[in-house]
């Protein structure tokens, strides 16, 4: 019995160490009935794989001509729709072949891609950021990219040379002769903040409610002071800021967006703050609704400050604002009248 135990004992060993044998010889995972499964999927890890965020961008001109070159790059920073991009903080991350867009607290599909010899080409696909006037995107863009030697920053350069050939063409330069770069510099969503990056601590920091805003005219007519307080009040965009009862919220690294009920969080420019005058860089796209075109100015509201700072009341020229209902014949004559916007802002209701 001893020597019959011991005999199979020895037969389950050896069939052990034959399948084990088997497995090892074969190429391809399968089994005995020659059925091959496929082949496991190989990932080729990329630099550009993970989470980034928008460390600067900034435009490269060089046609020749330096008045030519500052303005070519002035058109191009100040163009709303990058403005709005970067306000609003978007996250990219790049998995194996597609992109996803975070922002406003919400992922977004955002097309595909592929990286070869330090070329992202990227097949840009956004839909549904309307509400804060980005409109729908089909692109295809391919960009350079050069790699930190800590791999914690990817720069990459677009050539911008289509966006502004109309405008060299018009002034005699060959756009095939200069260069137009836009360099984007991406970094690692993970990583802290630069510590070199300023923070802007000022009275007007924070998050404001906007409580009030109307018009005060002094032309030294009565009559003409009502006729235009109520065509500047009557301003349909003003009209619909005012019943959204929005909350400006102005950060500590200078940038400022507009919180709206039932609408979130919407990118508005950036700012800073001297000598109690705000100074607004307003870039706002167009929003279905909301905004009929897109805004971009430069605004600088003198602010005065409640004792306890929590209400502040800034006054804006608004001879614009009646730019249209007047001709210009008589908005010359009315430069030297007091015609201003004021606004009354409330931290509490921040």
């Amino acid at each position: 019995m001893k020597q019959y135990i011991i005999y199979l004992f020895a037969l389950l060993l050896w069939s052990s160490v034959q399948c084990s044998l088997t497995s090892c010889t074969n190429d391809v995972y399968s089994d005995d009935s020659g059925i091959k499964l496929p082949e496991k999927e190989v990932i080729e890890i990329t630099p550009v794989m993970g989470k980034w965020k928008i460390k600067s961008m900034d435009a490269n001109v060089q046609t020749g001509v330096p008045q030519v070159n500052e303005a070519i790059k002035e058109a191009i920073m100040t163009n709303p729709l990058l403005a709005v991009f970067q306000n609003f903080g978007p996250i990219f991350t790049f998995g194996v072949n597609d992109v996803t867009i975070t922002a406003l607290g919400n992922d977004i599909n955002a097309g595909t891609y592929t990286f070869e010899d330090n070329v992202l080409n990227y097949h840009m696909v956004v839909t549904g950021l309307d509400v804060v006037g980005i409109p729908d995107i089909d692109q295809e863009v391919s960009l350079p990219i050069v790699v930190s030697e800590d791999g914690s920053v990817i720069t990459g350069t677009f050539d911008a040379r289509p966006l502004v050939a109309e405008q060299l063409q018009q002034i005699g330069i060959d756009p095939s002769l200069v260069t137009v770069e836009l360099v984007i510099a991406l970094k690692d969503s993970e990583l802290p903040d630069d510590e070199e990056e300023e923070v802007i601590d000022t009275p007007i920091t924070g998050d404001w409610g906007l409580t009030d805003m109307y018009a005060d005219v002094q032309t030294g007519s009565e009559q003409m002071n009502a006729a235009l307080k109520q065509s500047i009040d009557g301003n349909s965009l003003l009209q619909t800021l005012k019943g959204l009862h929005p909350i400006f919220v102005f950060d500590n690294k200078g940038k400022v967006s507009l919180t709206v009920t039932g609408m979130g969080t919407i990118p508005a420019g950036t700012y800073s703050y001297e000598e109690d005058v705000l100074k607004f860089n307003l870039q706002l796209m167009a929003i279905p609704d909301l905004i009929p075109t897109a805004i971009s100015m430069e605004l600088a509201i003198p602010i005065t400050l409640s004792d306890d700072g929590d209400k502040a009341t800034g006054r804006l020229d608004a001879h614009f604002l009646l730019e249209g209902a007047l001709s210009p014949d008589q908005l010359a004559l009315l430069a030297q009248a007091k015609i201003d916007l004021v606004i009354v802002l409330d931290r509490s209701k921040g």
